[in-house]
């Protein structure tokens, strides 16, 4: 087993056609008294979610076909940590949880939710409140409420967020509405790669009131490769709010759009890092303030960008301590870069930052602290001008007006900087939040596996390719070494973050886990971190749609490339007949028809009959029969489209 890196297992469909009733009923009994009939069920329109949910033991599944389900559901047993409980979308379908007050009362643990939609129907109540453990919600989409999204109970912890749309949570009046709210006392919720959008409150809430004990606030927190934005205007408040967390990771998210300050944070929040965020286009960016006779300490900006804020400033501090400040960039900040006021900033570490085009530090509360080697490119430095700083109206980015701050070779930032332990490239540091030429990791917002029709589909995303070469994805097995799976060449030099996917159709049943390794033009290498997917055995016949789909036949010759291929999986061995025919009913290719080991399976079709004929351009069924000593058990049919 990988331990802590994240996993999931794929429990594929389980899928029975309406045949006579002998036969039905024949199935039904063979398939009562096997693992497989109890290890997965179905529940499809007109039949209760939490009915199928009652009588699941940890490592079952429920999938549920799509359609619109109008019930609120609640979790109704704990799964363990080598059986967690999966409550999923049937594979390539999104079904719909519609209904007033809370949608999803998750107070278990070990639990999976994923591939569902959640419609609060405009309803005044949190659509989801988890007081669980080990609980990952992941591919789901939550909409149209009037409270929160996400509710977060005090004794919640190991929390997993991923890949989730949390969007139009609108305020109504003496209520805020926000994305996701973690209440005092959660410990160790990951929120990584979601898109958060059109929140009436905040995109992100750490709640605590002035009275909650900093002992008592969310520790151990990471938010990491999010969007947050809104359309609202000043109907939304901040992408981020924290009002209560004592160890916090906010990293590679990006925020804009936002008519007050993009990211908050209050009362005694302490021991944050912040680093590699891009906050732009905003009234304010980032504000750091002790409240409630709290003060805060130990926060860490590394590396963020900021640009396009509009009023007031830029990075804001009162009442807070003991802050680093290191190779940040601000830019096109119509306002104070920086402003200390109330009880202020102490101890202070300013170090490597590049301010351009940017009004005056403002001091107007006490401060102390270490401020030197910077840059100020029109932009005022007043108290904050130190000993190493560098000046001057132009720092030379590549492309500004693209949001793309690094350094041209000319810039009069480059090694401008001085040394504080981070990696470098010429004889200094540059300024500001790249380094040009160095070795550094490209920014990963994001880096998933996902199960493919066949295989596993990887996906990155980068906020930076600064001096990158490629990718290499590596693989390996749990009791295996790192292998070169595949080369990626980088394709977005010039741009601010690019996306990349590639399927590992080599992937079979076992686990596997990824990383990247990235190398620069110079040689250099440094490797991501890894993600794991877990392909068990398939739990279920099935029959997976064509890819690609359409598709156009090939010529047929030795070594050439099929036009489509088709993916099927068993649970078990059995006689499987895989046919396509056309739309008389008349066959027109066997692609299989032999005893064939449980597993995933691939064929392929070039588009030609059993003759070899070339068939023309249409719309063709594909059918799975599978039998066991004459008896059919199963049969699917999918469409495939056939384009000249």
């Amino acid at each position: 087993m990988f331990g802590k890196n994240r996993k999931f297992f794929l429990h594929l469909p389980l899928r029975l056609r309406p045949w006579t009733g002998v036969v039905l009923a024949g199935v039904l009994a063979v398939l009562a008294h096997t693992s497989l009939w109890s290890a997965t069920r179905i529940v499809k329109p007109g039949e209760s979610i939490n009915a199928k949910l009652a009588g699941m033991q940890p490592g079952d599944t429920l999938l549920v076909r799509g359609g619109t389900y109008n019930e609120a559901i609640t979790l109704p047993v704990s799964g363990t940590a080598s059986q967690r409980l999966v409550l999923r979308g049937y594979p390539g379908e999104k079904p719909v949880i519609a209904t007033a007050g809370t949608m999803l009362s998750a107070s278990k643990s070990y639990w999976l939710i994923r591939d569902l939609v959640f419609d609060h129907q405009g309803d005044a109540s949190d659509a989801i409140k988890i007081s669980g453990s080990f609980i990952t919600l992941r591919n789901c989409e939550l909409r149209n409420g009037k409270r929160d999204g996400i509710e977060g109970g005090g004794s919640s912890s190991d929390v997993t967020i991923e890949n989730c749309v949390i969007r139009d949570f609108v305020w109504q009046a003496g209520s805020d509405a926000h994305g996701i709210v973690l209440n005092p006392g959660a410990r160790r919720w990951r929120i990584l790669n979601n898109t958060i959008y059109n929140c009436g409150g905040d995109g992100i809430q750490l709640y605590a009131d002035d009275k909650t004990e900093i002992a008592n606030y969310s520790k151990d927190i990471t938010i990491s490769g999010n969007l947050f934005y809104t359309t609202l205007g000043s109907n939304s408040e901040n992408a981020l709010d924290f009002k209560g967390v004592d160890g916090c990771v906010v990293e590679a998210n990006e925020m804009y759009g936002f008519e007050n300050k993009a990211w908050v944070t209050q009362k005694g929040c302490r021991n944050i890092t912040a680093s590699n965020n891009f906050i732009h286009d905003s009234q304010r960016g980032m504000e750091f303030r002790g409240e409630g006779g709290k003060s805060q300490t130990n926060i860490r900006l590394l590396r963020n960008v900021l640009y396009n804020i509009r009023q007031y400033y830029a990075i804001k501090f009162d009442d807070v301590a003991n802050v680093e400040i290191l190779h940040n960039t601000l830019s096109n900040v119509s306002a104070s870069s920086f402003r200390i006021e109330g009880n202020g900033l102490s101890g202070a570490v300013v170090r490597n930052n590049l301010i351009h085009q940017s009004g005056a530090v403002s001091i107007a509360g006490p401060f102390s602290g270490q401020v030197d080697h910077n840059g100020w490119f029109n932009a005022e430095a007043k108290d904050w001008q130190g000993t190493g700083d560098v000046s001057g109206s132009d720092p030379r980015f590549k492309n500004a007006a693209q949001a793309n701050f690094e350094l041209q070779t000319s810039s009069p930032a480059r090694d401008a900087g001085i040394d504080l332990g981070l990696p470098y490239a010429g004889a200094k540091p540059d300024l500001g939040a790249f380094e040009l030429g160095a070795a550094t990791p490209v920014v990963l917002m994001a880096f998933s596996v996902e199960p493919a029709p066949t295989g596993a589909r990887l996906r990155w995303r980068t906020a930076s390719e600064q001096n990158l070469l490629g990718f290499e994805l590596e693989r390996r097995t749990s009791s295996g070494d790192y292998t070169k799976l595949a080369f990626i060449a980088a394709a977005h030099p010039a741009a601010a973050t690019g996306e990349y996917e590639f399927v590992d159709a080599t992937a079979d049943r076992g686990e596997y886990a990824y990383r990247l390794k990235q190398i620069d033009h110079d040689g250099q290498a440094r490797y991501s971190g890894e993600v794991t997917i877990a392909l068990g055995p398939p739990a279920t016949f099935a029959l997976h749609q064509n890819f690609p789909n359409p598709f156009a036949a090939t010529a047929g010759a030795s070594g050439k490339e099929a036009g489509t291929r088709i993916a099927f999986d068993l649970s078990e061995t059995a006689e499987v007949n895989i046919s396509i025919y056309n739309l008389l009913g008349q066959k027109v290719s066997t692609l299989t028809d032999t005893l064939t080991p449980a597993g995933r399976h691939l064929l392929a079709w070039d588009g030609r009959g059993d003759n070899g004929e070339a068939m023309a351009a249409g719309t063709y069924l594909c059918r799975m029969l599978v039998s066991q000593r004459g008896v059919v058990k199963w049969t699917e049919v999918r469409r495939m489209t056939l384009v000249p």
